[in-house]
Parts: structure tokens; sequence; C-alpha cells
């Protein structure tokens, strides 16, 4: 199965409206998604919804936008799974591990910052 020249099209033509506006990546991920279509399997997969779409419907529904913005937030989701659990510093307050206290703030007596380090 290859993909439609509609939809190779427009990833094309939005991948180059986004790099001319100054989002080079997103350009570049467009550009090789359309050439990706034809051997990617998933890929093809993400879009079969849209597949015989013409270019015209293709741009009205956003369609290269809106899956960058599903990839903007897949790698929002893992990165989160992946971040340590924020642990308690005196005072009650949430940090992370790293994370440099205030002065005076969270128990820190005399008022000099320190570095929180996780358990």
């Amino acid at each position: 199965m290859t993909a439609p020249d509609a939809l190779t099209d427009v990833l094309k033509r939005q991948g180059a409206g986004c790099a001319a506006t100054g989002s080079p990546f997103s350009g570049a991920l467009l550009d090789r998604a359309a050439a990706a279509l034809i051997d990617q399997p998933w890929l093809r997969a993400a879009f079969a919804p849209r597949w015989d779409l013409s270019r015209r419907e293709l741009f009205a529904e956003a369609v290269a936008l809106r899956w960058l913005g599903a990839l903007h937030i897949w790698r929002s989701k893992t990165r989160a799974m992946r971040s340590p659990p924020p642990i308690q510093a005196s005072g009650g307050r949430a940090m992370r591990p790293g994370v440099a206290a205030h002065p005076g703030s969270h128990g820190d007596a005399g008022g000099a910052r320190r570095r929180v380090h996780g358990p």
C-alpha cells in the first residue's frame, strides 16, 4: 500500500510552511513523515482515518498539525512518566530532587541555600 498523493503532499506543504514561519523542527518532522508513509506501517495506521481525504479536506481538518500536537502530548506524557516523583521537603512543600531551596524556607536554618536530594 502506498501513501495517497494528497496526504503526502499536504504533509510536505505543511512542513514547508512550518519551516518558513519559524518552526524548522516541526517542518522536518512533517517532511520525514511524508517520506515514511511509504514504508512505515505504524505511521500509515496513524493516518488511516484520514487516508482518503482530499487535499482541501486534509488542510481544513488540520491533519498535519493535529498529528504534530499528538506527538507533543505523547512526548510530554512519556517524559512525565520517567521523571522522579516529588519529595516532601520540610515545611510540607513538594519539591523535585536537585531543586535548591529558597533561603530561609523549608526549615533551612540560617537561610543558606542548599540542595535537596532524593531518597
